[in-house]
């Protein structure tokens, strides 16, 4: 007969393994045997998960430990920016303090059209930029002897801006 029911032969066929004469939930029930290979099977892929996060644990645990590496060594080369003002023949060196954009590194992040406030840098000292990644920039310096008419030049081009806020000039410094 066809399973569910109807056509000739009437009645629905069994499903493999399931109790004869009875009918309702006993129609679907698994053997002894059939329910033990199930159990065995999630078994299986339970154990297969615990391995499979133990696998992903050791190898976080390993790229863990290879970046620690990396950050030690870069600790100690003298080209690392926390370390180049701190090397022997740097005068910097021997200032007890960390003063903040001297000895202790900066970073600044631009964009298309961005522009940094023209400033003189702290103690007068020298600048070393590095330009990570984009397209080249241009740097536009005046002369120290000439500071003073630049100076003037903003002043009278930007006069309606620093009149609205008084004190833009120090802010911008």
């Amino acid at each position: 007969g066809k399973r569910g029911g109807g056509g000739s032969g009437g009645g629905g066929g069994a499903r493999k393994g399931a109790k004869k004469g009875g009918g309702g939930a006993a129609a679907t029930a698994l053997t002894e045997k059939e329910l033990r290979a199930l159990e065995r099977e999630k078994e299986r892929r339970e154990k297969e998960k615990e391995r499979e996060k133990e696998r992903r644990e050791a190898e976080r645990a390993k790229e863990v430990e290879r970046q620690l590496g990396l950050a030690r060594k870069y600790a100690t080369v003298g080209w690392n920016l926390g370390n180049l003002c701190r090397l022997d023949r740097c005068v910097l060196a021997h200032c007890n303090d960390n003063v903040s954009g001297m000895v202790v590194p900066w970073l600044y992040v631009g964009m298309l059209f961005a522009s940094f406030c023209w400033h003189v840098e702290d103690h007068f000292a020298h600048s070393i930029n590095y330009m990570h990644w984009g397209a080249p920039k241009t740097w536009y310096g005046v002369p120290g002897d000439q500071a003073d008419a630049f100076e003037g030049v903003m002043r009278e081009q930007l006069a309606e801006l620093i009149e609205s806020e008084a004190a833009l000039m120090h802010k911008m410094a």
